[in-house]
């Protein structure tokens, strides 16, 4: 049903040399009369940009967060970054949001260039949660080639800091746990690989495997957040979304980790057919 307050934890108007995104926020309104929606905008750091918008009664309304700008000649509001954002209404509205990528425009890396590679839709969140559950994850190549990668995007949308512990939880009853802070008003990302020594190292344990994710604010008095999983593969040929399922049991950590396994060497190194 239609809802005063959405939320969105994933959104991107950046890009690199190889790939570049857009991100659209939809929104629909069945109503008699216009609905003012409130945008907030939250990033990695900062303070939340809000924008305010008009959607006209019986019609449909599109924010291209990529050609949003502060006011009607000003900067771009939202220049390649990444953000979450939540929207309130004043009337009930629907809300989707949708994400496309593809090759980078040679005078704007920000912008991919037509034919689209691929994109990806999710249906908004109607409130922020303590525990969310997803069954989908995988990180890294698989025996057939293919190489995996999992986001796990987080939204704190409340005054005061928030600690988020992430359990993994690998297809032969194995497990890592880690935590991650989320500062107040601000958005992150849990991409499970070891980059430059900054990660926790246990995130290499889960390269080539796959996964459920089970992540819960955690602490005296656990604030709800929001969160979604972004899915791509094979440097971004294809990709898909979706937001998180609320979780109300409780979460077991795993017993133990799965094992790092290397061959060092083989004996004997040949041998007759039979």
């Amino acid at each position: 049903e239609p809802k005063s307050t959405w939320y969105f934890a994933e959104g991107f108007t950046g890009g690199n040399p190889s790939i570049a995104f857009e991100t659209f926020i939809l929104i629909g309104n069945d109503a008699d009369t216009p609905a003012q929606v409130t945008a907030t905008y939250y990033l990695d750091a900062g303070t939340p940009i809000t924008k305010t918008y008009t959607v006209g009664k019986k019609s449909r309304f599109n924010i291209w967060t990529d050609a949003e700008r502060d006011g009607e000649d000003g900067p771009l509001l939202l220049p390649g970054v990444s953000f979450s954002v939540k929207l309130e209404s004043t009337i009930p509205i629907v809300a989707e949001r949708a994400v496309y990528w593809g090759t980078p425009s040679a005078t704007d890396p920000t912008r991919p260039v037509f034919p689209w590679k691929e994109g990806h839709a999710v249906a908004g969140i109607e409130a922020p949660q303590t525990t969310w559950a997803f069954a989908e994850g995988r990180q890294g190549g698989d025996p057939s080639g293919a190489t995996f990668d999992s986001f796990f995007l987080l939204v704190n949308p409340n005054a005061s800091p928030i600690q988020v512990r992430a359990t993994f939880a690998t297809e032969d009853g194995r497990g890592v746990v880690v935590t991650v802070p989320v500062a107040a008003n601000t958005r992150t990302n849990i991409w499970p690989v070891v980059q430059g020594g900054t990660a926790d190292p246990d995130y290499a344990l889960l390269n080539g495997r796959r996964f459920a994710a089970f992540l819960e604010s955690v602490g005296d008095s656990p604030l709800p957040f929001v969160a979604e999983r972004a899915m791509y593969w094979n440097d971004f040929t294809g990709g898909h979304a979706n937001g998180g399922t609320p979780w109300t049991g409780a979460i077991t950590a795993p017993a133990n980790k799965p094992v790092a396994v290397s061959l060092t060497n083989m004996a004997p190194t040949s041998g007759r057919l039979s």
